[in-house]
């Protein structure tokens, strides 16, 4: 029987701590149904992410990413409704959002208090 060699786990964890880690965000999709609007907790968020048309109407079915500065991805969702809300940090995020084919990728800025709203049209 062939064994194979063992790396001691500080090699291990090394290796490991090497590769990029999809750390996932707290974040939940809302609509403007009476519900969406008063749904307990939304002003906690920090980013809320609102999808339209160039006119203002509301889009849904949109499939977005938020990467933190060192590249990593934070949330990667799938919204039905308008609106994405997500609990992060202050800071500079790159928001990647899908729609029909379509691509829009915008930088926004993440105060440290309060709630963040970026428009993101298509």
């Amino acid at each position: 029987m062939r064994m194979l060699p063992l790396l001691p786990l500080g090699a291990l964890l090394a290796s490991l701590a090497a590769w990029p880690v999809a750390a996932e965000t707290d974040h939940v999709c809302a609509g403007v149904s009476a519900t969406g609007q008063n749904m307990p907790g939304a002003a906690d968020y920090s980013l809320k992410l609102v999808y339209a048309e160039p006119d203002g109407a509301y889009l849904g079915n949109i499939t977005t990413q938020i990467a933190g500065a060192d590249g990593v991805t934070l949330v990667d969702a799938h919204c039905d409704g308008p609106w994405l809300l997500a609990a992060l940090p202050q800071g500079r995020y790159r928001v990647t959002a899908h729609f029909e084919g379509q691509t829009k990728t915008q930088d926004v800025n993440v105060g440290a208090t309060g709630q963040t709203e970026q428009v993101i049209r298509f």
